[in-house]
């Protein structure tokens, strides 16, 4: 059960309280946020017979951590809100950066997707759609490993697809967090330099 927590617990502290709770206990993140991409995405592989949906596409925005926690029925949704304020550095800074490519996908597709519907020809519908499913099926692969601990398994070209176009100008604007030695050394993940590549 979650209970209020009067100061941010350390990251062993909050391991401890997620036990047995349905969030990652290495990058204390839980898979359910993926839910609020699905939704979209099963939508957009459904355009091609049913391309009046496209409405529901451009209404979809994208809902923080946090906020999509706040309006779900997940069981800990109050204690996986809590945990991400103790996301290890190296995880949190992987896992919104793949969050703000796979919005600015949903965000870019728009406009290919209403030009193809436009002719009203079916494959062409199929063919625009099928080339951003794939790539958000791609990158929803990449948070669920992140949020599954994996992230020490991605290699340089992961790190550098994830930062690439569209999200270029993301990447460059985001602000750098601190780095706990200590917890770089423990996710064995990305290390210093590696983390300072994912914003030059």
């Amino acid at each position: 059960m979650y209970e209020a927590f009067s100061a941010t617990p350390s990251v062993e502290e909050m391991r401890t309280r997620i036990a047995g709770a349905n969030i990652n206990e290495q990058s204390l993140l839980a898979t359910d946020y993926l839910n609020h991409f699905n939704e979209v995405a099963m939508i957009l592989e459904m355009l091609p017979d049913m391309p009046d949906f496209v409405e529901d596409v451009k209404s979809w925005s994208l809902k923080s951590y946090k906020q999509h926690f706040m309006d779900s029925t997940f069981s800990d949704k109050e204690l996986a809100i809590a945990a991400y304020d103790c996301v290890p550095t190296t995880y949190l800074i992987a896992f919104e950066s793949a969050i703000d490519y796979i919005a600015k996908l949903f965000h870019d597709s728009i406009q290919t997707i209403e030009t193809a519907i436009e002719t009203s020809d079916r494959d062409r519908i199929e063919l625009a759609t099928k080339d951003i499913c794939e790539k958000i099926k791609a990158s929803m692969s990449t948070m669920r490993s992140i949020v599954n601990g994996e992230l020490s398994t991605f290699e340089q070209d992961d790190i550098d697809q994830m930062l690439s176009d569209p999200l270029e100008e993301a990447a460059n604007t985001a602000p750098e967090p601190a780095v706990d030695e200590a917890e770089t050394q423990e996710t064995g993940a990305l290390d210093k330099n590696s983390i300072d590549s994912l914003f030059d």
